[in-house]
């Protein structure tokens, strides 16, 4: 019997829409097996960082993030790990990258000061416990470590008047520009569902 050149497209199609069906269906599965892999080395890490084995800790953690690279917890449980080694700079970095994906842990913005302040970097530290404190007011430890900061930077620029009022007009203006990030944080999500809210409510 003799087959046309209909027969044989045909008969290409369904193969080939075989293997198209076949990938999609391994996609999920390999996703799958990246997930279960990247929470072995996690758990483990947090393991041994509870263990107070930091080291070997973030040896686990790198394994993960290498696997799960945009997961900003992990890079939330390296930066304490590395904070507890007191390299400072590998954890300011980490818990940068986690703020990145999650700004309002304050927590963590909170520890990131801290590395900062550690490292020197005063200015950095001292925006970072504002933001805590605005946040949280009842945190008495942003309270300290601000204050800390504000008398070094003060003295740091107490010997030039130009300096210090530099310095403050920045101040200002970081404090300006979180309250009208708050403002259109209000204004964007929580009146339009109140508003909704109060929609629903009234069918």
């Amino acid at each position: 019997m003799k087959h046309s050149k209909w027969d044989f497209y045909r008969k290409s199609l369904s193969k080939s829409g075989f293997f198209v069906l076949f990938a999609f269906l391994m996609i999920p599965m390999a996703f799958s097996q990246r997930a279960e892999d990247y929470q072995f080395y996690m758990n483990t890490g947090r393991e041994e960082v509870l263990k107070g084995n930091y080291t070997t800790g973030i040896v686990y953690f790198d394994t993960a993030i290498r696997i799960m690279p945009y997961y900003p917890v992990l890079y939330q449980d390296r930066g304490y790990a590395h904070l507890q080694m007191k390299q400072y700079g590998e954890a300011a970095s980490d818990f940068s990258k986690a703020l990145d994906k999650k700004p309002w842990l304050t927590e963590l913005r909170f520890l990131r000061g801290v590395s900062y302040f550690n490292l020197g970097k005063t200015q950095q530290a001292y925006d970072d416990f504002i933001r805590v404190t605005e946040e949280n007011p009842q945190h008495p430890q942003a309270f300290d470590y601000m204050n800390t900061c504000k008398e070094t930077l003060t003295e740091t620029f107490g010997n030039s008047s130009h300096e210090a009022n530099e310095w403050a007009r920045q101040a200002e203006e970081e404090r300006y520009y979180r309250s009208r990030e708050r403002e259109a944080v209000i204004w964007g999500t929580v009146i339009p569902l109140l508003l909704w809210t109060a929609v629903f409510a009234s069918w």
